[in-house]
C-alpha cells in the first residue's frame, strides 16, 4: 500500500470533529490530529504489515499524529529481521513527540520479548539521550519488557538515575516504578525510601502505588507516610 492510499484511508476512517478536537487535547503533538480511532489505525498497520509494507514505510511522512504512530505500528507488526526492526525503530525514535506515539508504539515491538538481549543493548543509550522523547521511549520499553528476575536491578538503577525537568519523562519513570513495586515490592520499596530517586519521581511513583489496586492496604499507608517527607 502505497502512502498516498493509506492517507486516503486515514481520512476515510477517521471520526467526527468532536472526537478529533478531544484527541488533540489530550495527545499533544506537533503534528495535525486527524482524530482516527486507536483500533482502527491498528487494523490499518496490520493491513499493511500484511502486503508490501516496505513501500508505505519508505514513502510514508509525518503530516499528521496518525501517519506517525501508523508508521510505528507497521514497524512492529510487519515481518523483518530483528536488524532490521531494530535499525527502523531507531529512526522512528526521533519523530516521536508526545507520549500516545511512544507509548503506543512500545507496545506494539512485542518482538523485543523474542530477542530480549538485543532490545536491551539498544535501548539503554536512550536512557542518557539529550532528546526528553527518546528517554521516554528507553523507559517505556524498559517497562514494557524487562521488569524480569534478570533485568529489575539494572532498571531500577537506571530510573534512579533519571534526573530530568520535562514532565512527561518524569510521569513514565513514575509509572514504570510502580509497575517494579508490584513484581518486585521489596527492591522497589527500599530504592523508593532510599531517596535515590528524584523527588518528582518518586512521588509520581508514590501516587501510582496509591492508585492501583495491586497494591495492598498496608503498603499505600507506608507510601503515604513516605510523600509526606518527600520535599517539594
Amino acid at each position: 500500500m502505497d502512502r498516498q492510499s493509506v492517507l486516503d484511508k486515514l481520512h476515510e476512517v477517521k471520526s467526527d470533529e468532536r472526537f478529533r478536537a478531544f484527541s488533540e487535547a489530550l495527545v499533544p503533538s506537533s503534528h495535525p490530529v486527524l482524530g482516527v480511532r486507536l483500533p482502527a489505525l491498528r487494523t490499518i498497520g496490520k493491513e499493511i504489515a500484511g502486503g508490501d509494507w516496505r513501500v508505505f514505510l519508505d514513502q510514508a511522512g509525518s503530516d499528521s499524529f496518525e501517519e506517525v504512530l501508523l508508521r510505528g505500528f507497521v514497524i512492529g507488526y510487519a515481518k523483518m529481521s530483528t536488524e532490521e526492526r531494530i535499525s527502523r525503530i531507531g529512526t522512528f525514535v526521533e519523530d516521536i513527540d508526545g507520549w500516545a506515539v511512544c507509548d503506543s508504539a512500545c507496545a506494539t515491538f512485542t518482538d523485543a520479548r523474542k530477542h530480549p538481549d538485543a532490545y536491551w543493548t539498544f535501548i539503554l543509550p536512550y536512557f542518557d539521550s539529550a532528546n526528553p522523547w527518546a528517554v521516554r521511549f528507553a523507559i517505556i520499553m524498559a517497562m514494557d519488557y524487562f521488569i524480569d528476575d534478570r533485568h529489575i536491578d539494572q532498571v531500577l538503577a537506571l530510573l534512579a538515575n533519571v534526573r530530568s525537568d520535562f514532565y512527561y519523562v518524569q510521569m513514565g519513570a513514575g509509572w514504570a516504578l510502580s509497575v517494579c513495586f508490584v513484581k518486585f515490592r521489596d527492591k522497589t520499596m527500599a530504592l523508593l525510601e532510599s531517596g535515590q530517586v528524584m523527588p518528582q519521581i518518586r512521588r509520581k511513583a508514590i501516587q501510582k502505588c496509591i492508585e492501583s489496586l495491586r497494591v495492598d492496604a498496608e503498603d499505600k499507608r507506608r507510601l503515604k507516610l513516605l510523600r509526606a517527607t518527600i520535599a517539594s
